[in-house]
């Protein structure tokens, strides 16, 4: 007899349940510039999570065609999406969008726009899928997260009854699978480099840079009238008749 029969997906459906899109968990937890800014964990921000997108993943591939006969794939590296969006239910206060402004206001400055260090205002999130019993049945830890882009708020007089949302777009670097504990088996990917080349934050002053310039080439030409004086007079001593 097949296996594949209505009793048999009847048990399985009895014996496991089925995943349900609004039984999951989200910890977003906001770097420590924030944090001292607003106070508290992030779970006032968590809580109000409406809606969010669970990363997928993908192995870009490259084509096998020096083999005689059908040609295959490779695998060739990893991918992840470019972003993931969440969507928050607003307080009255507006609370969660001060502290996704403050975070993105973390990365640039307003008043110079100069850009932050990467790795002071990336961040972690955990998502989590529950089951039935609010038990967390599966994890997923995204890493080096940071707020690409916040969504406008559209105001209307249509209605009186329907809560404000806001939809946040964040950047990543990789995730991986958490038990339901939080931990997680796999070591933080490596580190990006460091930049080694500073760029100032004051405006070039040319007239400043022109005037460097002259002073480096005049040294260079004294230096070299110099070298040839010496030339000159070592010739005299061993030529004399000249």
């Amino acid at each position: 007899m097949a296996y594949n029969n209505i009793d048999n997906f009847v048990a399985s459906i009895s014996d496991t349940g089925i995943a349900r899109p609004n039984r999951f968990e989200a910890e977003i937890i906001f770097p420590n510039a924030v944090e001292s800014v607003y106070g508290g964990s992030g779970k006032a921000v968590s809580i109000r999570v409406k809606s969010l997108t669970l990363p997928g993943r993908n192995i870009s591939t490259v084509t096998n065609d020096t083999i005689y006969g059908p040609t295959h794939e490779l695998a060739a590296g990893l991918t992840y999406a470019d972003e993931i969006t969440f969507t928050f239910i607003l307080s009255g206060d507006l609370n969660e969008k001060k502290r996704f402004d403050r975070w993105q206001h973390w990365i640039y400055s307003p008043r110079t726009f100069n850009m932050n260090f990467y790795e002071e205002y990336i961040s972690t999130i955990n998502i989590y899928q529950l089951n039935e019993n609010n038990e967390r049945v599966y994890g997923c830890q995204i890493r080096e997260v940071f707020p690409k882009s916040i969504n406008p708020i559209e105001y209307s007089n249509d209605t009186t009854s329907t809560a404000l949302d806001l939809q946040v777009a964040f950047a990543f670097r990789e995730w991986v699978e958490l038990d339901g504990f939080g931990n997680s088996p796999n070591n933080p990917a490596i580190k990006e480099t460091n930049p080694t080349v500073y760029y100032p934050s004051k405006p070039v002053d040319r007239a400043l840079r022109a005037e460097q310039h002259q002073k480096e080439t005049i040294k260079e030409v004294q230096a070299q009238q110099e070298q040839l004086v010496k030339e000159l007079e070592e010739r005299r001593w061993k030529f004399p008749w000249q």
